[in-house]
Protein backbone atom coordinates (compact mmCIF):
# COMPACT_ATOMS: atom_id res chain seq x y z
CA UNK A 1 0.00 0.00 0.00
CA UNK A 2 2.99 2.28 0.94
CA UNK A 3 4.56 1.36 -2.37
CA UNK A 4 1.66 2.70 -4.21
CA UNK A 5 1.08 5.79 -2.27
CA UNK A 6 4.47 6.49 -3.01
CA UNK A 7 4.25 5.51 -6.93
CA UNK A 8 1.52 7.62 -7.27
CA UNK A 9 2.95 10.79 -5.60
CA UNK A 10 6.46 10.59 -7.29
CA UNK A 11 3.80 10.20 -11.02
CA UNK A 12 2.53 13.04 -9.99
CA UNK A 13 5.46 15.35 -9.68
CA UNK A 14 6.81 14.42 -12.56
CA UNK A 15 3.53 15.42 -14.01
CA UNK A 16 3.56 18.98 -12.52
CA UNK A 17 7.50 19.17 -13.24
CA UNK A 18 6.61 17.90 -17.08
CA UNK A 19 3.53 20.61 -17.34
CA UNK A 20 5.40 23.22 -16.32
CA UNK A 21 8.54 22.42 -19.33
CA UNK A 22 5.98 21.72 -21.66
CA UNK A 23 4.34 25.74 -21.54
CA UNK A 24 8.51 26.49 -21.64
CA UNK A 25 9.55 27.97 -25.01
CA UNK A 26 11.78 29.97 -26.57
CA UNK A 27 11.34 33.63 -26.81
CA UNK A 28 13.50 36.46 -27.85
CA UNK A 29 14.14 39.19 -25.22
CA UNK A 30 14.71 42.53 -27.46
CA UNK A 31 16.66 45.20 -25.50
CA UNK A 32 17.47 47.52 -28.51
CA UNK A 33 20.04 49.10 -30.58
CA UNK A 34 23.87 47.83 -29.72
CA UNK A 35 26.35 50.40 -30.46
CA UNK A 36 29.19 47.99 -31.09
CA UNK A 37 31.65 49.39 -28.96
CA UNK A 38 31.37 46.74 -25.91
CA UNK A 39 32.97 43.31 -25.57
CA UNK A 40 30.48 40.72 -26.96
CA UNK A 41 31.52 38.62 -23.75
CA UNK A 42 30.41 41.53 -21.50
CA UNK A 43 27.01 41.87 -23.57
CA UNK A 44 26.35 38.26 -23.13
CA UNK A 45 27.56 38.50 -19.15
CA UNK A 46 24.43 41.40 -19.11
CA UNK A 47 22.13 39.42 -20.39
CA UNK A 48 22.67 36.29 -18.04
CA UNK A 49 22.00 38.87 -15.27
CA UNK A 50 18.83 39.53 -16.50
CA UNK A 51 18.06 36.27 -17.12
CA UNK A 52 19.10 35.82 -12.85
CA UNK A 53 16.13 37.82 -12.04
CA UNK A 54 13.72 35.41 -13.37
CA UNK A 55 15.09 32.07 -12.38
CA UNK A 56 16.53 30.85 -9.05
CA UNK A 57 20.19 31.12 -10.21
CA UNK A 58 22.82 31.65 -12.55
CA UNK A 59 23.34 28.03 -13.42
CA UNK A 60 19.84 27.84 -14.04
CA UNK A 61 19.42 31.14 -16.17
CA UNK A 62 23.00 30.21 -18.16
CA UNK A 63 20.90 26.74 -19.41
CA UNK A 64 17.63 28.63 -20.08
CA UNK A 65 19.85 31.22 -22.60
CA UNK A 66 19.35 29.87 -26.28
CA UNK A 67 21.68 32.53 -27.59
CA UNK A 68 23.21 35.70 -27.17
CA UNK A 69 22.97 38.85 -29.61
CA UNK A 70 25.65 41.11 -29.32
CA UNK A 71 26.19 42.50 -32.88
CA UNK A 72 23.12 44.92 -34.46
CA UNK A 73 21.37 44.41 -31.97
CA UNK A 74 21.38 43.52 -28.11
CA UNK A 75 18.82 41.28 -26.72
CA UNK A 76 18.75 36.85 -26.40
CA UNK A 77 16.78 33.90 -27.17
CA UNK A 78 16.22 31.76 -23.92
CA UNK A 79 13.55 29.77 -23.03
CA UNK A 80 10.91 30.82 -20.71
CA UNK A 81 7.49 29.89 -19.72
CA UNK A 82 4.71 32.48 -19.47
CA UNK A 83 5.87 34.18 -16.00
CA UNK A 84 8.93 34.53 -16.94
CA UNK A 85 7.83 36.14 -20.12
CA UNK A 86 5.39 38.71 -18.15
CA UNK A 87 8.31 39.71 -15.46
CA UNK A 88 11.56 40.30 -17.77
CA UNK A 89 8.64 42.65 -20.49
CA UNK A 90 8.63 44.51 -16.48
CA UNK A 91 12.26 45.70 -16.42
CA UNK A 92 13.00 49.16 -17.81
CA UNK A 93 15.40 48.25 -19.99
CA UNK A 94 13.84 45.30 -21.91
CA UNK A 95 11.94 46.72 -25.51
CA UNK A 96 10.20 43.50 -26.30
CA UNK A 97 9.45 40.01 -25.63
CA UNK A 98 8.11 37.64 -28.35
CA UNK A 99 7.90 34.12 -28.90
CA UNK A 100 10.38 32.73 -31.32
CA UNK A 101 9.49 31.07 -34.68
CA UNK A 102 10.38 28.32 -36.75
CA UNK A 103 10.24 28.93 -40.40
CA UNK A 104 10.36 26.27 -43.17
CA UNK A 105 14.20 25.82 -44.11
CA UNK A 106 14.40 26.54 -47.95
CA UNK A 107 17.81 24.99 -47.99
CA UNK A 108 18.48 21.56 -46.75
CA UNK A 109 21.13 20.54 -44.64
CA UNK A 110 22.23 24.56 -44.74
CA UNK A 111 23.78 24.27 -41.41
CA UNK A 112 26.29 21.48 -42.87
CA UNK A 113 27.00 23.65 -46.14
CA UNK A 114 27.84 26.98 -43.56
CA UNK A 115 30.27 24.21 -41.68
CA UNK A 116 28.26 24.86 -38.50
CA UNK A 117 27.01 20.90 -37.58
CA UNK A 118 23.95 20.34 -35.93
CA UNK A 119 23.50 22.64 -32.65
CA UNK A 120 22.53 19.26 -30.44
CA UNK A 121 25.67 17.54 -31.60
CA UNK A 122 27.98 20.61 -29.47
CA UNK A 123 26.88 19.03 -26.41
CA UNK A 124 25.28 21.29 -23.87
CA UNK A 125 28.22 23.34 -23.09
CA UNK A 126 26.56 27.04 -23.11
CA UNK A 127 29.39 28.87 -23.90
CA UNK A 128 29.43 26.80 -27.02
CA UNK A 129 25.62 27.67 -27.66
CA UNK A 130 25.84 31.42 -27.43
CA UNK A 131 28.73 31.70 -30.19
CA UNK A 132 27.31 28.58 -32.32
CA UNK A 133 27.36 30.38 -35.53
CA UNK A 134 30.04 33.73 -34.81
CA UNK A 135 30.75 35.61 -37.76
CA UNK A 136 27.95 34.21 -40.43
CA UNK A 137 25.77 36.05 -42.04
CA UNK A 138 22.68 34.07 -42.92
CA UNK A 139 20.10 35.78 -46.08
CA UNK A 140 18.41 35.59 -48.98
CA UNK A 141 19.38 36.27 -52.49
CA UNK A 142 16.68 37.52 -55.09
CA UNK A 143 16.87 38.68 -58.56
CA UNK A 144 13.26 39.90 -58.18
CA UNK A 145 13.47 38.30 -62.15
CA UNK A 146 9.95 36.20 -62.92
CA UNK A 147 9.89 36.13 -66.87
CA UNK A 148 6.37 36.05 -67.18
CA UNK A 149 5.95 38.84 -64.58
CA UNK A 150 3.47 42.13 -66.09
CA UNK A 151 6.43 44.52 -64.99
CA UNK A 152 8.94 42.48 -67.30
CA UNK A 153 7.20 43.64 -70.36
CA UNK A 154 9.42 46.77 -71.51
CA UNK A 155 7.40 49.50 -72.68
CA UNK A 156 10.16 51.63 -75.70
CA UNK A 157 8.46 55.21 -76.11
Amino acid sequence: MAATTTARLLWGLLLIHGLHFAHSQVHIVYLGHSHGRDDPLLTTRRHVRLLCNVFSGREEAEEAMVYSYTHGFSGFAAVLNSTQVLALAGFEEVISVFRSKTLKLHTTRSWDFMGLGWLGSQGSSSSLQLDHGHDIIVGVLDSGWILNSVSCYWIHA
